[in-house]
Protein backbone atom coordinates (compact mmCIF):
# COMPACT_ATOMS: atom_id res chain seq x y z
CA UNK A 1 0.00 0.00 0.00
CA UNK A 2 1.33 3.73 0.00
CA UNK A 3 2.54 4.96 3.38
CA UNK A 4 2.56 8.39 4.29
CA UNK A 5 4.68 10.74 6.59
CA UNK A 6 3.94 14.47 7.21
CA UNK A 7 6.55 16.78 8.30
CA UNK A 8 4.28 19.67 9.54
CA UNK A 9 5.80 23.49 9.96
CA UNK A 10 4.26 25.80 12.29
CA UNK A 11 0.44 25.85 12.31
CA UNK A 12 -0.69 29.61 9.86
CA UNK A 13 3.21 29.64 8.69
CA UNK A 14 4.40 26.86 6.78
CA UNK A 15 2.87 24.24 4.89
CA UNK A 16 3.45 20.57 5.98
CA UNK A 17 6.34 18.69 4.13
CA UNK A 18 4.83 15.60 3.27
CA UNK A 19 6.21 12.53 2.39
CA UNK A 20 4.95 9.26 0.29
CA UNK A 21 6.35 5.92 -0.46
CA UNK A 22 4.92 3.04 -1.73
CA UNK A 23 6.18 0.57 0.37
CA UNK A 24 7.42 0.84 3.81
CA UNK A 25 9.84 -1.32 6.20
CA UNK A 26 10.86 -0.86 9.38
CA UNK A 27 14.47 -2.91 10.74
CA UNK A 28 16.76 -2.59 13.55
CA UNK A 29 20.38 -2.37 13.06
CA UNK A 30 21.99 -3.68 16.61
CA UNK A 31 25.37 -3.03 15.48
CA UNK A 32 24.67 0.66 14.40
CA UNK A 33 22.42 0.74 17.74
CA UNK A 34 19.60 2.58 15.17
CA UNK A 35 15.90 1.30 13.90
CA UNK A 36 15.76 1.96 9.98
CA UNK A 37 12.56 3.36 8.55
CA UNK A 38 13.26 1.84 4.59
CA UNK A 39 10.85 3.92 2.31
CA UNK A 40 10.70 2.79 -1.54
CA UNK A 41 8.99 4.48 -4.26
CA UNK A 42 9.38 7.98 -2.46
CA UNK A 43 7.73 11.23 -3.92
CA UNK A 44 8.69 13.92 -1.45
CA UNK A 45 6.33 17.23 -1.56
CA UNK A 46 7.51 20.14 -0.05
CA UNK A 47 6.38 23.98 0.00
CA UNK A 48 7.59 26.58 -1.32
CA UNK A 49 7.10 30.71 -1.80
CA UNK A 50 8.99 33.18 -3.61
CA UNK A 51 6.87 36.12 -1.81
CA UNK A 52 8.54 38.20 1.25
CA UNK A 53 7.78 36.04 4.49
CA UNK A 54 5.88 39.43 5.76
CA UNK A 55 3.75 39.43 3.18
CA UNK A 56 3.12 35.75 2.94
CA UNK A 57 -0.55 33.85 3.20
CA UNK A 58 -1.48 30.50 3.34
CA UNK A 59 -2.44 30.79 -1.06
CA UNK A 60 1.08 32.16 -1.81
CA UNK A 61 2.97 28.91 -1.65
CA UNK A 62 3.47 26.10 -4.17
CA UNK A 63 4.47 22.74 -3.57
CA UNK A 64 8.12 21.02 -5.16
CA UNK A 65 8.10 17.68 -6.05
CA UNK A 66 11.43 15.20 -5.89
CA UNK A 67 11.78 11.58 -6.57
CA UNK A 68 13.73 8.80 -5.05
CA UNK A 69 13.98 5.30 -5.49
CA UNK A 70 14.55 4.75 -1.82
CA UNK A 71 15.13 6.76 1.04
CA UNK A 72 16.18 5.89 4.96
CA UNK A 73 15.41 7.47 8.25
CA UNK A 74 17.20 6.24 11.09
CA UNK A 75 16.37 6.88 14.50
CA UNK A 76 18.50 6.10 16.73
CA UNK A 77 18.63 3.54 19.90
CA UNK A 78 19.32 4.52 23.16
CA UNK A 79 21.06 1.10 24.54
CA UNK A 80 21.40 2.17 27.92
CA UNK A 81 17.29 2.38 28.32
CA UNK A 82 17.15 -1.41 26.56
CA UNK A 83 16.03 -4.09 28.59
CA UNK A 84 18.42 -7.13 29.01
CA UNK A 85 15.76 -9.25 27.28
CA UNK A 86 15.86 -6.87 24.18
CA UNK A 87 19.34 -7.06 23.90
CA UNK A 88 20.91 -9.96 21.45
CA UNK A 89 23.38 -12.59 23.36
CA UNK A 90 26.15 -10.93 21.98
CA UNK A 91 25.52 -7.56 23.51
CA UNK A 92 23.76 -9.08 26.81
CA UNK A 93 27.39 -10.87 27.50
CA UNK A 94 28.74 -7.81 27.40
CA UNK A 95 26.48 -6.53 30.08
CA UNK A 96 27.17 -9.34 32.15
CA UNK A 97 30.62 -8.76 32.18
CA UNK A 98 30.61 -5.17 32.93
CA UNK A 99 28.11 -6.06 35.80
CA UNK A 100 30.66 -8.65 37.19
CA UNK A 101 33.53 -6.28 37.07
CA UNK A 102 31.27 -3.04 38.63
CA UNK A 103 30.79 -5.84 41.67
CA UNK A 104 34.76 -6.73 41.98
CA UNK A 105 35.09 -3.79 42.28
CA UNK A 106 32.56 -2.74 45.04
CA UNK A 107 33.90 -5.39 46.99
CA UNK A 108 37.04 -4.54 46.88
CA UNK A 109 36.01 -1.24 47.62
CA UNK A 110 33.68 -2.40 50.56
CA UNK A 111 36.59 -4.23 51.72
CA UNK A 112 38.78 -1.27 51.91
CA UNK A 113 36.61 1.34 53.18
CA UNK A 114 35.79 1.91 57.01
CA UNK A 115 33.65 4.95 56.51
CA UNK A 116 29.72 3.59 56.44
CA UNK A 117 28.81 6.42 53.99
CA UNK A 118 30.80 5.07 51.64
CA UNK A 119 30.15 1.39 52.57
CA UNK A 120 26.25 1.25 52.48
CA UNK A 121 26.04 2.94 48.71
CA UNK A 122 28.53 0.78 47.43
CA UNK A 123 26.60 -2.09 48.62
CA UNK A 124 23.62 -1.22 46.90
CA UNK A 125 25.46 -0.70 43.68
CA UNK A 126 26.94 -3.98 44.58
CA UNK A 127 23.55 -5.61 45.10
CA UNK A 128 22.48 -3.96 41.64
CA UNK A 129 24.76 -5.05 39.53
CA UNK A 130 25.01 -8.63 41.03
CA UNK A 131 21.27 -8.91 40.01
CA UNK A 132 21.45 -7.09 36.65
CA UNK A 133 24.25 -9.90 35.90
CA UNK A 134 21.62 -13.09 37.14
CA UNK A 135 18.89 -11.74 34.76
CA UNK A 136 21.19 -11.41 31.73
CA UNK A 137 22.83 -14.66 32.51
CA UNK A 138 19.15 -16.56 33.37
CA UNK A 139 18.21 -14.91 30.31
CA UNK A 140 21.20 -16.41 28.20
CA UNK A 141 20.11 -19.96 29.35
CA UNK A 142 16.40 -18.88 28.33
CA UNK A 143 16.75 -18.99 24.90
CA UNK A 144 19.25 -22.00 25.11
CA UNK A 145 16.44 -23.83 26.81
CA UNK A 146 13.65 -22.58 24.35
CA UNK A 147 16.18 -23.46 21.45
CA UNK A 148 16.95 -27.26 22.72
CA UNK A 149 13.00 -27.85 23.69
CA UNK A 150 12.43 -28.81 19.74
CA UNK A 151 14.66 -31.35 20.10
CA UNK A 152 13.47 -32.10 23.91
CA UNK A 153 10.14 -32.36 22.72
CA UNK A 154 10.50 -34.30 19.69
CA UNK A 155 12.74 -36.82 21.61
CA UNK A 156 10.36 -37.41 23.83
CA UNK A 157 6.94 -37.53 21.73
CA UNK A 158 8.71 -40.06 19.81
CA UNK A 159 8.61 -42.69 21.92
CA UNK A 160 4.98 -41.95 23.36
CA UNK A 161 3.47 -42.26 20.08
CA UNK A 162 4.99 -45.97 19.76
CA UNK A 163 4.43 -47.47 23.26
CA UNK A 164 0.49 -45.72 23.09
CA UNK A 165 -1.92 -48.59 22.10
CA UNK A 166 -4.43 -46.21 21.41
CA UNK A 167 -5.93 -45.64 17.75
CA UNK A 168 -6.14 -42.43 18.40
CA UNK A 169 -3.45 -40.09 16.66
CA UNK A 170 -3.80 -37.33 19.29
CA UNK A 171 -3.15 -39.07 22.16
CA UNK A 172 0.48 -38.98 22.12
CA UNK A 173 -0.12 -35.55 21.17
CA UNK A 174 -2.17 -34.72 24.15
CA UNK A 175 0.57 -36.62 26.60
CA UNK A 176 3.36 -34.20 25.04
CA UNK A 177 1.50 -31.17 25.54
CA UNK A 178 0.74 -32.41 29.25
CA UNK A 179 4.34 -32.92 29.53
CA UNK A 180 5.35 -29.92 28.58
CA UNK A 181 2.70 -27.68 30.70
CA UNK A 182 3.45 -29.79 33.95
CA UNK A 183 6.98 -30.12 33.82
CA UNK A 184 8.64 -27.54 31.27
CA UNK A 185 7.79 -24.57 31.69
CA UNK A 186 7.21 -24.67 35.41
CA UNK A 187 11.32 -25.70 35.83
CA UNK A 188 12.40 -23.65 33.54
CA UNK A 189 10.86 -20.29 34.65
CA UNK A 190 11.10 -21.70 38.14
CA UNK A 191 14.38 -22.09 37.83
CA UNK A 192 14.99 -18.86 36.43
CA UNK A 193 13.20 -16.98 39.14
CA UNK A 194 15.70 -19.12 41.38
CA UNK A 195 18.72 -18.63 39.76
CA UNK A 196 17.95 -14.50 39.91
CA UNK A 197 17.22 -15.05 43.87
CA UNK A 198 20.13 -16.91 45.21
CA UNK A 199 22.72 -17.04 42.22
CA UNK A 200 22.35 -20.73 41.70
CA UNK A 201 23.93 -21.18 38.13
CA UNK A 202 21.03 -20.82 35.99
CA UNK A 203 23.14 -23.90 33.39
CA UNK A 204 21.54 -26.39 35.93
CA UNK A 205 18.08 -24.59 36.96
CA UNK A 206 16.70 -23.06 33.76
CA UNK A 207 18.09 -26.03 31.80
CA UNK A 208 16.21 -28.54 34.08
CA UNK A 209 12.98 -28.60 32.34
CA UNK A 210 15.00 -30.02 29.34
CA UNK A 211 16.69 -32.54 31.72
CA UNK A 212 13.88 -33.88 33.36
CA UNK A 213 12.04 -34.41 29.86
CA UNK A 214 15.28 -35.78 28.25
CA UNK A 215 15.62 -38.33 31.22
CA UNK A 216 11.82 -39.42 30.68
CA UNK A 217 12.23 -39.87 26.64
CA UNK A 218 15.44 -41.84 27.06
CA UNK A 219 13.59 -43.67 30.20
CA UNK A 220 10.57 -44.58 27.70
CA UNK A 221 12.92 -45.18 24.45
CA UNK A 222 14.84 -48.52 26.82
CA UNK A 223 11.47 -49.51 27.62
CA UNK A 224 10.49 -49.51 24.18
CA UNK A 225 13.85 -51.37 23.48
CA UNK A 226 12.67 -53.91 26.37
CA UNK A 227 9.22 -54.74 24.69
CA UNK A 228 10.37 -55.23 21.50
Amino acid sequence: GTGAIAATGELGQTPATKILAKRAQLTVDDEADVIRLTLVGVDMKFPVSEVAPEHRDFLDWRFETILFDQFNVDFPINSTERRLNDLPTTELKTKIAENLETARLKELEIATAEDPAIIEPARQVLARALRAARRGDTEIWRRRAMALAVLTFSLLGFPIALLSRSSQKLVPFFFGILAVMALFFPLTYGGIQFSRATGAPAWATVMSGNYVLAAIALFLLSRLRTIR
